[in-house]
Order: C-alpha cells, then sequence, then structure tokens
C-alpha cells in the first residue's frame, strides 16, 4: 500500500512539472529596440521597473500606451470632463475621461471600465483603429466591429500575418510596442499620411528623430505625403517613386500616386495631358490593389477609376469585390447596377446579344429586393435595362421615380431626357412639350434639331437596330 501511494505522488508531480510549450519558461520580449525608439521620441514609457515588456498590461496601462503613443498623455492629463465608470481612480480619472469624450475607448460596462482586467490583442487593436480614425460605433455606418478588429486591422496594415504567426497567445506590453510601432507607420482612415505624419506636424515628434523609427522607403513616403498636402507634386511624385524603388511591394507608396495622378487628370486639362495621368493613375491604382487585395479604399478607387474610363468590365469586376468588402452595401449595389446595365449596353452594341442580355437581367433582378428597389440609382439602370428590352412602361415608371435623384448629373437630368425619348417612341408628343416648357438643365441636347446626348443617342440606336426586339 505505502508503495503504491509512493508512486501516485510521484505521478502527480510529475503531472505538475509538465507545462504548455508557451509557458515553458518566461515570456522573452521580441521588440525592446522598437520600445527604445518608440522611449526616445517621447511616445512610450516604462514603469519603475523598467520596460516590462515581459508582462500583459492591464486595460488602464494600455490605455496609457496608446495616449502616450499618440503625444496626448499631457493634454488628457489636463481633462476634467466626468466618467460613468465607478472603478477608475481618481488619479486616472483624466486620461479615461479624455480617452472616453474622444471615443477612443469605451468600457466594459455603463459603470465599469475594467480598471485591473488585463488587456487583450482585439481591446488594444480597437484602440488603435479608432485613434486611425475608423469608427465601430453602433450609431451610423461602421468601419468595422469589435469583434472583427483584428481582422481590420489585417486589411489596414495595422496588423501583418508575419507578426500574428510569432505572437503568444496573450497580449504583452511587447505586443503593445510592436503594434504601437506599426501604428505610427500605418495610413489613416481615408489618407495617403501615415500616423506618424500628422504628429510631425503637429510638432509632437522631431524629424529628425521620425527617421529612427522608419526605413529610408517609409521615410521618402513621408517627405511625399508633406509635399502633396503643399500640392508641390513634382517632389511628391519623385518621392514616391523613391519609396517604391527601395520597397516595390507597398500598396500605400501605389496609392499616394495614384492620388497625385488623380488630381492632376482634373477635368480643366486639355484631354491628351489628362489621358496620360489617367494611365498613370490606373497604373498606380491597379498596383495598389496587387499588393493589398483586401483594402476596402485601394478597391474602391480602382472601382471608380475604371468607372471613369467607362471600362466596364472591370469596373463590373471590382464592384462585386467591393461589395464582399465593404460595409456601405446599397452604395455597392449602385456601383453593381451600373455596371451590369452599361456592360450589358456594351456588348448589345458589339452585337453579343446572349451576353449582353444576361447583364441587363442582373441589372433588373436587384429590383427584387425590396430595399434596393427604392433605391433611385439603382431604378435609374434597370429602367435603362427595361428600355433596351422595348418595355416603355416599366422604364418610363423607373425613370419618373429616379428624375427626383439627388445626383443631378448623372441620375436626374438623363432620367427626363429618356423619358424624352419613350415619349418620342410611344407618340406622346404632348408630353414632351410640358417637358421642354419646364426649361429641364440640358434638355436642349434632346429637344433641338441636333440631339447631342450620349444617353439618349445610345439608347436610341439600340431601339431602332430591334436586336433586343
Amino acid at each position: 500500500m505505502k508503495k503504491t501511494v509512493t508512486f501516485l505522488i510521484l505521478i502527480l508531480l510529475g503531472s505538475l512539472l509538465v507545462v504548455s510549450p508557451l509557458h515553458a519558461k518566461e515570456y522573452q520580449p521580441q521588440f525592446e529596440s522598437e520600445a527604445e525608439v518608440l522611449k526616445e521620441l517621447g511616445l512610450f514609457k516604462g514603469t519603475e521597473k523598467g520596460f516590462e515588456l515581459e508582462r500583459q498590461p492591464t486595460r488602464l496601462e494600455a490605455l496609457m500606451m496608446l495616449l502616450r503613443m499618440l503625444g496626448l498623455e499631457e493634454e488628457a492629463k489636463a481633462e476634467t470632463s466626468a466618467i460613468p465608470f465607478q472603478d477608475v481612480s481618481d488619479w486616472w480619472k483624466p486620461y479615461v475621461a479624455y480617452a472616453y469624450k474622444n471615443k477612443l475607448t469605451l468600457g466594459v460596462s455603463n459603470t465599469e471600465f475594467g480598471s485591473t482586467t488585463l488587456a487583450n490583442e482585439q481591446m488594444f487593436v480597437t484602440f488603435v483603429l479608432r485613434s486611425l480614425g475608423y469608427s465601430d460605433s453602433k450609431e451610423g455606418a461602421a468601419d468595422f466591429t469589435y469583434d472583427k478588429a483584428v481582422e481590420k486591422a489585417l486589411e489596414t496594415g495595422l496588423l501583418t500575418e508575419d507578426y500574428l504567426h510569432n505572437k503568444p497567445d496573450e497580449l504583452m506590453r511587447d505586443g503593445c510596442v510592436a503594434i504601437s510601432t506599426q501604428a505610427l507607420k500605418t495610413n489613416m482612415k481615408d489618407k495617403n499620411e501615415i500616423l506618424l505624419s500628422k504628429l510631425l506636424d503637429s510638432g509632437v515628434v522631431e524629424e529628425a528623430n521620425a527617421k529612427k523609427l522608419l526605413s529610408d522607403a517609409e521615410y521618402y513616403a513621408v517627405l511625399a505625403a508633406k509635399a502633396y498636402k503643399k500640392r508641390q507634386v513634382s517632389d511628391a511624385e519623385e518621392y514616391y517613386l523613391k519609396a517604391v524603388e527601395l520597397d516595390p511591394t507597398q500598396a500605400k507608396y501605389y496609392a499616394g500616386l495614384a492620388e497625385i495622378y488623380q488630381w492632376m487628370a482634373r477635368p480643366y486639362m486639355n484631354n491628351l495631358e489628362k489621358e496620360t495621368w489617367l494611365e498613370k493613375q490606373k497604373a498606380a491604382s491597379e498596383q495598389a490593389v496587387k499588393f493589398a487585395p483586401n483594402n476596402v479604399n485601394y478597391v474602391e478607387n480602382l472601382m471608380v477609376m475604371y468607372f471613369d474610363l467607362k471600362d466596364y468590365e472591370k469596373g463590373l469586376e471590382q464592384a462585386e469585390k467591393y461589395l464582399s468588402l465593404t460595409k456601405k452595401e446599397e452604395v455597392a449595389y449602385e456601383w453593381l447596377a451600373k455596371g451590369y446595365c452599361e456592360f450589358g449596353l456594351e456588348l448589345i452594341k458589339e452585337s453579343k446579344i446572349v451576353d449582353g442580355k444576361e447583364q441587363l437581367n442582373h441589372a433588373i433582378d436587384l429590383l427584387e429586393n425590396k430595399t434596393l428597389a427604392k433605391n433611385k440609382t439603382i431604378g435609374f439602370y434597370a429602367g435603362k435595362a427595361y428600355l433596351a428590352y422595348g418595355d416603355f412602361d416599366q422604364a418610363k415608371e423607373l425613370f419618373e421615380s429616379s428624375s427626383s435623384s439627388s445626383n443631378i448629373i448623372e441620375i436626374r437630368l438623363p432620367s427626363f431626357r429618356l423619358i424624352y425619348l419613350i415619349n418620342e417612341e410611344t407618340g406622346m408628343f404632348e408630353e414632351n412639350e410640358k417637358l421642354k416648357a419646364r426649361e429641364i438643365l440640358g434638355m436642349g441636347s434632346v429637344t433641338g434639331a441636333e440631339k447631342s446626348d450620349i444617353t439618349y443617342l445610345e439608347m436610341k440606336e439600340i431601339l431602332n437596330s430591334k436586336v433586343l426586339a
């Protein structure tokens, strides 16, 4: 019996010595050099025990790390607004109040901040995404949801696959340093400008010190963004091209070039110049999407550019991708409706009747969704599809609705012109006299002796060809 008990004790002791590989030894920090650089920039401090990168931070510590990384510690210290949380000490109140007021943080409940709760990656990434301008608010159109914060961080470049593959299960202060460092190199929402540029502009970080954090390519990109702000486009282009030469796989450098070329292709330039810049914009935008295929902003920009160039097949391809990425689904369906309709009409004119009809039917099918059926833009393009088929009643009903659209140039005015065409085709000449009397802007392009409106002429040609009759 005694031997049996001794044997069981040895087994128990042995089992206590067996631990998972992650906890077999103390965590070894990987980002000490980055912590030193952030400290030199005035964007990170340790504790009385040093950096303590090997341990997990509390929510309060993670919040302070965020405020310091943003250069907001002193400003936050002076905050006096009230907070609803009962578990925040007096010393911490101004910092929590500042972050709460500026929508950088919420509590774990209506009355608790979770001061002593250990921070996790999802939480810290959410803090940082908000500081970059992204919203997870339940009011209005959110850019991401809390449960998808890591996925959004991957999309924006805040997190990398390499980091996620090598990180420990828990968020360490070391991880906060890594994420903060990457955040400073990440573009602000809807801007080709990294967070560090904002800190340089505000004087929080000196330019000489910023070089310690950035690679040569990243530094050229910062110079490019600053030059573009001043509309020094030649310098901005040169800097971005240098950045691309040094690091040709960074999507944001191509996106910066695309923004410059888009500005240079502004409408009042002559056609030859405009075409040159549009081709450059197209090439840069395609590269941006190539290296960041899930970046919704890059996909949207490329989609819009294809539509502007009337490359409806490629525009439709990007619109389908945009729908899979964006939170603005109804806007995506508007682009899809345009793509289905215009690509379909293009195929019809090329005598690819079967393929063209398939695309036109897709535009019409969108009306089966009750919400989409109320959308005037979608209704307009479905109306064009019906008109191509010679279904004048359905088309006219949709155009009468879309003629009240707030999109005057692309939807409202073309709606009136196509109603005029339908009246011509159906002998409703009195109705057209009434349209003339209303003196609607641009109606002379379809009512005069020389009809010049492209949309009117295109639909007139398809109806006269009777290919869909």
